[in-house]
């Protein structure tokens, strides 16, 4: 072949090997683009440090963030509180719609509350317009749905044809009566007529001042909307005859153990919806007879209910989830299992004399601990010497009692956004849709399966997740699928009765596989609609060479230097009823490359591309090079004929 055939040839080959491997390299960020619901993309963390101080009370941390004490307020602002941090230049006071609704949650299991006229008459004697009123002022909503107006895709308040928001007790005392609550002496305070005679019975019925018709109505010690909220109950109550007391109990102490035992009648509390959570599944895990919180917290039973859940759960079409959800709460607006009181505005205040960058996380507010994308998108103002750098203090209203986040007992308040920072699940969700975004992985698949005997495959759905490779944990090591095949492997091996967070839906993957060092497949043997949501969302992605030895997972007490995860933080140190402090782990997988901040690539885009198919070793450059070099000598040979 002559030469100029050859360097034809040549130029040719360097060409297509320019083209080629562009295209490959490319090929990551147009597959992950995808996977983006939004231009949202986490980038940093741009902080030094995070520091997490501990106050006694709601009133000290809101002094601590006027002096510029701490930067941001962790907790939702109480009303009281608003009017003198808008009049501070230095703070910004943000609103947005809440995930969260402050209900009452009934024992349906005991006495007189197992009964439905009287869940009906606490319903119709509550008003709810005086307790938003004195709570929330004109930053709440009254409520009579499980599902707060925040979550609008998903809302049921519209389609509900009972109203509970004023007080009503005519047809509160109607629905007494008919139960058989009546005043049978004449006192003003309803008897129990359990022969239903309307004839008071010594040896049957039950007197008023029977301890089992003095209804208890929990509320935390010292939380005032628990406490006024509870007591604007105890008072329509006490109009309709019914004898009830407010008792406050430490949250941290016997409240818990007390609900899970079944020995309350009602129980005034905050629920808040996680993002990772459908909500029309709250519906199913709270309610339905086999539901996952229904034992625990309403111990409701209702078969004309669990039907319609049922045909909810098994929907494959988004407007069926919907119908059924709603007709399912319709339902419960009669039997009243709990009874939802308003939805808040979340108010959050923050210092904005040295930070900017606080992004709304839809339903959790702006820059409260509900909210983990504050650690990833703070920043240092310009005027402060630059992007990197500086240390973001928040308060905390409870101490972190331990290192192992098993033990986290909250889903969206500090102890959350300590295991937020610092652990990590394969997705999360976009703060603005609440869909999935990537985390861990950068790209995943959902097929379905069916029956393979000799395979071992179950009719299901096969779950694959692709892995970012230039994730490490905080001490340098790689996060590979062994670290996920090992975590979520792990709570199934061990009995955690003592744990508040149970991955129980864990329990469906029934196989996982780990084709290479990047790739995980979950196989599960479901096939709604929610499972996906259900098991992936798994947030506690452990390192296997910490973990590969524990033996009781409660009980294990992680060293400062065992707690690791990939997460955009890191463990620092902990003063126990002062502070905790977190630290930038400068090699996380999303950091961004800049003079001034983490050295680390920031995408997948050059990591996993080199890694996949083998070109780890050849420069774009050089090839450009070598296709000039070619280039040159043609002309050159053309030059000389």
């Amino acid at each position: 072949m002559g030469e100029r055939n050859l360097l034809r040839l040549g130029e040719i080959i360097a060409l297509l090997t320019i083209f080629f491997v562009h295209n490959i390299t490319m090929l990551p960020a147009s597959t992950n683009n995808v996977m983006w619901s939004s231009d949202f993309r986490p980038q940093g963390g741009y902080l030094d440090e995070i520091m997490i101080k501990v106050y006694s009370n709601f009133s000290q941390a809101i002094e601590a963030l006027q002096k510029g004490e701490i930067d941001a307020y962790d907790y939702e602002v109480f009303p009281e509180y608003e009017l003198d941090l808008r009049h501070n230049p230095n703070i910004s006071v943000s609103y947005s719609p809440s995930a969260s609704y402050r209900t009452f949650i009934l024992n349906c299991e005991r006495f007189p509350t197992n009964i439905t006229a009287f869940r009906r008459a606490m319903a119709f004697g509550m008003d709810k317009y005086k307790a938003t009123e004195e709570i929330m002022g004109d930053l709440g909503t009254p409520l009579d749905s499980y599902i707060p107006p925040a979550l609008t895709e998903w809302e049921v308040e519209s389609v509900l044809e009972t109203r509970f928001y004023d007080a009503d007790f005519i047809s509160g005392n109607a629905s007494l009566e008919a139960a058989g609550f009546k005043d049978l002496d004449d006192d003003g305070w309803r008897e129990y007529d359990a022969n239903s005679n309307g004839e008071w019975d010594a040896d049957v019925d039950l007197d008023d001042n029977d301890p089992l018709l003095v209804i208890n109505i929990m509320a935390s010690t010292g939380l005032d909307i628990a406490i006024i909220t509870s007591e604007v109950l105890r008072d329509g109550l006490a109009k309709m005859g019914i004898r009830s007391r407010v008792e406050e109990v430490d949250w941290s102490g016997p409240y818990w153990p007390k609900v899970f035992a079944g020995d309350y009648w009602v129980a005034c509390y905050e629920l808040t919806f996680k993002p990772t959570f459908l909500p029309p599944k709250a519906l199913y895990t709270d309610y339905h007879s086999d539901g996952e919180w229904n034992p625990v917290l309403h111990r409701f039973y209702n078969t004309t209910i669990d039907s319609v859940l049922d045909k909810m759960l098994a929907a494959t079409a988004v407007t069926d989830i919907k119908k059924y959800s709603r007709e399912a709460a319709q339902l419960l607006a009669y039997e009243q299992p709990e009874i939802p009181i308003y939805s808040p505005l979340t108010i959050n205040a923050y210092r904005n004399d040295k930070f900017e960058g606080f992004l709304e996380f839809a339903g959790r507010g702006t820059a409260s601990t509900a909210n983990p994308y504050v650690a990833t998108k703070v920043h240092l103002k310009e005027s402060k010497g630059g992007l990197y750098g500086g240390m973001l203090t928040y308060s905390a209203m409870d101490d972190i009692s331990n290192r192992n986040p098993f033990r986290f007992p909250d889903l969206i308040g500090v102890r959350a956004f300590i295991e937020n920072s610092i652990y990590g699940g394969l997705w999360q969700p976009d703060p603005t849709t609440w869909d999935p975004i990537p985390n861990l992985a950068w790209n995943w698949e959902t097929e379905p399966t069916t029956v393979q005997v000799v395979a071992g495959i179950q009719a299901g759905q096969k779950f694959t997740f692709y892995l970012y490779k230039n994730a490490t944990w905080h001490d340098g090591q790689p996060v590979t699928s062994k670290d996920v095949k090992f975590s979520f492997e792990l709570p199934r091996n061990y009995y955690y009765p003592d744990v508040f967070f149970v991955p129980v839906d864990i329990n469906d993957i029934y196989r996982i596989d780990t084709p290479d060092n990047y790739t995980v497949e979950l196989y599960v043997n479901r096939t709604d609609i929610f499972a996906w949501i259900d098991i992936t969302s798994y947030s506690r992605i452990l390192p296997w060479h910490i973990w590969k030895d524990v033996e009781n997972l409660t009980a294990f007490e992680p060293t400062e230097a065992q707690v690791i995860g990939f997460g955009p933080y890191k463990w620092n140190e902990r003063v126990p009823g002062q502070y905790v402090s977190l630290l930038r782990h400068e090699n996380w997988h999303f950091s961004i490359c800049d003079e001034a901040g983490p050295s680390t690539t920031s995408s997948q885009e050059s990591t996993t591309s080199k890694d996949s198919y083998g070109f780890e070793f050849i420069s774009i450059f050089t090839i450009v090079g070598i296709a000039l070099i070619y280039i040159n000598r043609r002309r050159k040979w053309w030059n000389k004929s």
